[in-house]
């Protein structure tokens, strides 16, 4: 399957991201001509949506032909180095612009500063041209117990030593510190459409980090930094992390993590897109109530020899609650020589209500979608295609109860429960072990309230290669239901899977796997109520037509006809003439109509996928739409 590397215009979040885009998910998804329709409506939207809140003081001017003399309160009379600006004292409105097509070398750093909610302290650019570029061999841009700050527009290289011959001493393109700061508490960071790039994968340098030191568990406060606003940044050619957020104890003896998931909250790192680096794509740790949603993570975990620091994943939640994934592509994940992880998402260990939905995983090393410890949590709708089960996490979903045992993690958060893995497209052509992995690691096996339900599992290759469900019999699954499975050979089915009588749904009927029978698939049903087996490749291609769109109080409604029996429909947004790729999927629909709202006026079109059982697209339809 070709790769849907994409950028995103990212319309339901109005953003102004624009990528290269290889491949069009509606020219993969057709071969015969689509159906187009146009209309215009008029509507009391807003011409534009303001991506962050704008100041409204001072304004200060950086550029190479300016003097350090001078005031820098005017275009005529700027600053000429970024150690003039450090100078200054801000406060709220204060801009500091920096002239695009210039370069300047240093850093800025300002030490507890403030904006208010509606006029905050901003790091610009001005003028014509690309973004101003800061040189620096030290964290480039940084700010320290500060609120209501804004940093959007420039251009980021930074160097740094050897990770593997230095790896304490790390550097950041953007850096926001939040250590020791008691009962204070901090508000609303904006890092907006930056380029951040270090000077390649072997030196020790992060991307854009928000960050908190404490001495324990016992003093670590709750809150630190409430509103975090990372969007629309291209973070990449590094070797540590692109984007994190998360805490550390100076003098916890046993892991130095710091576990309190409310360190910080209301984080969300979207519509960024992140690649070549040698650990860490997207991870937000020590953290509510936030989001990950609409980035683009490729290439990652890169690093050529085996030296683990953060991990190895491209998106990652670690000591988290509530928090979404969403509408993301990952693809080319590796291990960096440490065999682990190497997952498109992880659902990291001590993490709560992680919604993992809508987001397409791809050839990566291990894992598309994989787990350590976690409770109420949901895999669902999501395309995982193609992952090689080469590390640790061994299938293109693999659950796993890894866990760390020490003062920042409750006693009962060691094993995963109420995890849902419901509607997900699983495919592979390559051989894996399993299609579905359960695996005990080193926490609990106190496993319970797990389900897997309504699942296409479609394997291209011989059924005898691989089991479709493989369980460790240490560890108790309590439900499938309603999965589909798909090979070129329904005469052979395999699972390995024991989960007792006492463990199961056997209130709804159903009863433990037989393993004597273990190719036969009626077995199998008993376990999996509702489940069905069929020959991969005998999917009838759908086609749409009759596609009709309506305007009314705020909402786009769309309706369409479809002979076949398509699974569902994907539904994606974007600018009018913009090819279509999956970040700007808008949702699935499972009807054939579905309505949506917009927050501007605009030309879009709309795409209208169909999806058959094993995954495949058929003929869209499509809509000009005209937003008056």
């Amino acid at each position: 399957m070709k790769r849907f590397f994409a950028l995103l215009s990212l319309l339901p979040f109005l953003l102004a991201c624009t990528r290269e885009t290889p491949s069009s998910m509606v020219e993969e998804s057709s071969e015969e001509p689509i159906v187009r329709i146009e209309e215009t409506f008029q509507t009391d939207l807003p011409d534009e949506v303001a991506s962050y809140p704008a100041s409204t003081g001072r304004t200060f001017y950086i550029s190479s032909s300016g003097d350090d003399s001078n005031d820098g309160l005017s275009i005529q009379k700027p600053f000429k180095s970024l150690s003039a600006a450090n100078k200054l004292s801000l406060v709220a409105g204060d801009r500091i612009l920096l002239a695009r097509g210039q370069e300047f070398t240093g850093q800025l750093r300002f030490d507890n500063v403030a904006g208010t909610k509606d006029n905050p302290i901003t790091i610009g650019a001005y003028g014509e041209g690309e973004r101003p570029i800061i040189r620096s061999n030290v964290n480039a841009v940084s700010f320290y117990s500060s609120s209501n700050i804004v940093v959007a527009g420039l251009h980021i290289i930074v160097s740094g030593p050897d990770r593997y011959q230095m790896p304490d001493f790390c550097y950041t393109g953007i850096y926001f510190d939040y250590s020791y700061v008691g009962e204070n508490k901090y508000e609303n960071i904006y890092i907006y459409d930056n380029e951040v790039e270090g000077t390649g994968v072997n030196s020790n340098v992060m991307g854009i980090v928000i960050q908190s030191l404490e001495l324990s568990m016992a003093t670590t406060p709750s809150e630190v930094l409430t509103g975090c606003y990372i969007t629309g940044n291209e973070v990449h050619n590094l070797g540590r992390s692109a984007i994190h957020c998360g805490g550390w104890l100076r003098d916890e003896d046993i892991n130095q993590n710091n576990g309190n998931q409310q360190l910080f909250r209301d984080f969300h790192f979207d519509g960024n897109h992140a690649y070549d680096t040698g650990c860490m794509g997207i991870y937000i740790c020590a953290a509510s109530d936030s989001s990950i949603n609409r980035n683009i993570v490729h290439d990652t975990g890169i690093y050529e020899k085996n030296q683990l620091l953060e991990g190895v994943c491209g998106i990652m939640a670690l000591c988290a609650d509530h928090c979404e994934i969403a509408y993301n592509e990952c693809y080319n994940i590796y291990d960096a020589k440490t065999t682990y992880d190497a997952m498109g998402i992880d659902i990291d260990w001590n993490t709560n209500a992680i919604d993992v939905h809508h987001n397409y995983c791809h050839d990566c090393m291990g894992s598309g979608i994989g787990t350590m410890a976690n409770q109420n949590s949901s895999i669902r709708e999501n395309r995982i295609i193609e992952n090689r089960g080469e590390t640790l996490h061994i299938a293109p979903i693999t659950i796993t109860n890894f866990t760390q045992y020490y003062a920042g993690v409750k006693d009962d958060m060691h094993a995963v429960k109420n995890l849902l893995i419901a509607n997900n497209l699983v495919r592979n052509a390559h051989q894996v072990e399993a299609m579905m992995a359960v695996k005990g690691n080193n926490g609990s096996p106190e496993f319970e309230g797990n389900t897997a339900t309504g699942n296409h599992f479609v394997y291209e290759g011989d059924p005898n290669d691989l089991f479709f469900i493989e369980v460790d019999p240490s560890l108790p699954w309590y439900k499938f239901a309603a999965n589909q499975y798909f090979s070129k050979d329904t005469s052979v089915y395999k699972n390995l899977e024991t989960t007792e009588e006492d463990y199961i749904n056997t209130e709804e009927g159903a009863e433990p796997y037989v393993l004597s029978k273990k190719k036969d698939f009626a077995a199998w049903q008993k376990r999996d109520l509702g489940s069905s087996y069929g020959l991969f490749g005998a999917s009838e291609k759908a086609k749409l037509s009759d596609l009709k769109v309506t305007y009314q109080e705020g909402k786009i409604f769309a309706s369409w006809e479809d002979e076949t029996a398509s699974w569902r429909y994907d539904i994606f947004l974007t600018e009018a003439e913009k090819e279509a790729t999956f970040p700007d999927l808008l949702d699935y629909s499972y009807e054939k109509s579905f309505s949506f709202s917009l927050k501007r006026k605009g030309d879009y079109d709309l795409h209208i996928v169909p999806e058959d059982n094993e995954g495949n697209y058929g003929t869209p339809v499509q809509a000009r739409l005209h937003l008056r």
